[in-house]
Order: structure tokens, then C-alpha cells, then sequence
């Protein structure tokens, strides 16, 4: 989830500019008519993108895929990108997808292997990089501007409600240091997000894999 909410800048740009369809997990519907309502959600939880067991082809829901390979071609797509990324670079598994569901421009980041897929292929952000910069790389491609991640503007509410840190994640590797998320909760009292001028109220819950709560 996190990484479609750092997408929602790239989205909304896009979306000034193309009829954008996003190939996501189911819970991008709900962000949908939050942040990105101009963008068409077709749902799909792309095997290789699980935690475990990726590469048991055997298990992959292959009919789904042959469906969704039908649906996307279908609409006969300008462009087509993926922006994420793995440790040797674009995923060429996204990439093969771009292929055969037919989209004309195919960019994405260089990976070893699945350069025959792209027709272009994007440099890659530095490694200690924001991920927010691998959308900005995109976004280039695209002749779009996103403005730097620290001058990101958050559309404002009436009610500004409160704001709930939850300090676990599913998996122990996933895990945040919790000193990070008090400096985050600190940063977010002392009214440094962009556009913003009022005190937000913090609440936090701490996972079962964290030491101990936040204060």
C-alpha cells in the first residue's frame, strides 16, 4: 500500500494528461477514490510479487492471468510502464507482461534479460534513493514534472482528522527501526509538511514485532 501512495503525485499527473488504467492489488480501490479519482483500478495480485514462494510457477493462477492478458490488450495501450524495482534492477517479469498484453512504448528500468520487452529503458535512481524518485524517473520519460519529494503539496481538509502510525508490518524483515517512527511523529507535531500550517493530532499503535509501544 505504501508504494501506491508514493505513486499518488506520478498518478495524478498522469492522469491530466492520459486516461490511465493501474494494475494493482485489490486495496487500490479503496485509495482510488481518495487520492487518484480520474485513474481506472483493474485488480490483479501478480504472483511474483508475493513474499514466498514466488517462483512456484506450478501455483501461479494462470487462467486469471490468461483473462487479464485478454482485459488489458483489449484497450490497446499507448504506453505502458512498471516502476518497480528489485535488487538487479526492473523486473522482467513486468516487463514480459507489457509485452504481451500489447502496449505500443514499453518503459521500465533496465534489468538483465528482460531488456527485449522495453522499448525503453530508464536509468536507474540512486539505490539510497527515496522510492518517490523511481516515479520522478517516469515521470521524465513522459515529459511530466514532479516537484521534489520535499516540496510535495497535500491537498487540504476541513476536518484534519488525526493521523494513525502503526509501527509494525507483516513480515520482520519489513520492520522499521521505532525510533524512525517517533523522529516521523515529531517531524509531522512541528508542522513541516508542505501546504500545511495546523497542529495534527498523532496517535499511535506499536506490532507485535516492536519492542515496545510508541509514546
Amino acid at each position: 500500500m505504501g508504494d501506491l501512495v508514493i505513486a499518488t503525485p506520478f498518478l495524478r499527473a498522469a492522469a491530466e494528461r492520459f486516461d490511465v488504467t493501474l494494475l494493482a492489488k485489490p486495496y487500490a480501490l479503496d485509495l482510488q477514490r481518495r487520492l487518484w479519482p480520474g485513474v481506472q483500478v483493474v485488480t490483479f495480485i501478480a504472483p511474483w510479487t508475493a513474499f514466498k514462494n514466488k517462483y512456484h510457477l506450478w501455483q501461479w493462477p494462470w487462467l486469471e492471468i490468461f483473462r487479464l492478458r485478454k482485459q488489458l490488450a483489449h484497450k490497446r495501450f499507448d504506453f505502458g510502464l512498471s516502476a518497480r524495482l528489485t535488487r538487479s534492477g526492473g523486473d522482467p517479469r513486468d516487463h514480459l507482461l507489457l509485452k504481451i498484453v500489447g502496449a505500443k512504448e514499453r518503459i521500465g528500468f533496465s534489468s538483465v534479460g528482460s531488456r527485449i520487452f522495453l522499448t525503453q529503458t530508464v536509468a536507474r535512481p540512486d539505490p539510497e534513493a527515496h522510492r518517490y524518485e523511481s516515479w520522478r524517473a517516469m515521470a521524465g520519460i513522459l515529459k511530466m514534472e514532479l516537484p521534489p519529494r520535499e516540496q510535495i503539496c497535500i491537498p487540504a481538509k476541513k476536518d484534519h482528522g488525526t493521523i494513525l502510525i502503526h509501527s509494525g508490518a507483516g513480515q520482520p524483515v519489513r520492520v522499521w527501526p521505532l525510533e524512525n517512527y517517533r523522529k516521523l511523529a515529531a517531524w509531522l507535531r512541528q508542522k513541516k509538511i508542505p501546504c500545511k500550517s495546523y497542529a495534527i493530532p498523532i496517535s499511535a499503535v506499536g506490532g507485535s514485532n516492536q519492542e515496545k509501544p510508541m509514546s
